[in-house]
Parts: structure tokens; sequence; C-alpha cells
């Protein structure tokens, strides 16, 4: 039997309505599975049709239709969450790192003459 066919048993046959919800750890020790395969499952079968709810205490199946609106209406909230999330990236901008660089050029003081520099020996810029 595959790991989604046992876990959706498990909800159907044991924790049916959010009074018996199960923890995501639960599930985790019972399937030696982790809390990201977990979610993945719960996500594949959610997308097949499958009534499975979930909230603070954990996952359930759906006893009523008011528990399956409850999750969809969660489930929208955290969507809205991440397009907000998004959208907001996709207006940030990255400064780029500023470098202060000094340098210093030496001319020869007949070169400065024919460029038409005029150089101030004691401040050492050009003018």
């Amino acid at each position: 039997m595959d790991k989604s066919k046992e876990i959706l048993d498990c909800l159907k046959n044991g924790h049916v309505g959010s009074e018996n919800a199960v923890s995501s750890r639960e599930l985790e020790q019972r399937f030696s599975m982790n809390g990201r395969s977990i979610r993945r499952i719960i996500h594949g079968l959610r997308q097949k049709g499958c009534p499975i709810c979930s909230e603070k205490k954990g996952y359930y199946y759906a006893a009523t239709q008011s528990e399956v609106n409850g999750t969809v209406s969660r489930l929208n909230e955290f969507v809205n969450g991440v397009s907000n999330a998004s959208t907001g990236l996709l207006s940030a901008r990255v400064e780029p790192k500023k470098i202060q660089i000094t340098f210093t050029i030496t001319l020869d003081e007949n070169v400065a003459k024919e460029l038409g520099i005029r150089t101030i020996p004691t401040t050492g810029h050009l003018a």
C-alpha cells in the first residue's frame, strides 16, 4: 500500500472532524516520514478532491462542509499572503554596493604643462 493511501485511510478511519485532528508530528512518526513529505502527500490528496482539513491541532478528514470551508479560507489567506510577498519583491530594488576608490596620479611637471593642467603641490590635487 502506498503512503498516500495509508495516510488517507488513517484520517478517514480515525481522525474525522476537527475534534479528532492528528498532529503532523504524530503522522511523521507513524509513517516514518518527515513533515515536508506529509505536507506533500496531503497536498496531493486535496488536489484529488479528498476533504482533508487542517488547523493548529493538525490534520483531519472533514466531517462537515463547514470544516472544508474553514480550511479553504485559511488556504486562501495563505495564498494571498504569498502573493502579496511576491508582489512586494517585484518592487524591491537591490542597491548596488558602493565602494570608494582612491588613487594618485603623478605627472611630470612638463607633461602637466603640455596638457594644460595646473598643479598645486601643497594639496596633491589637480585643478
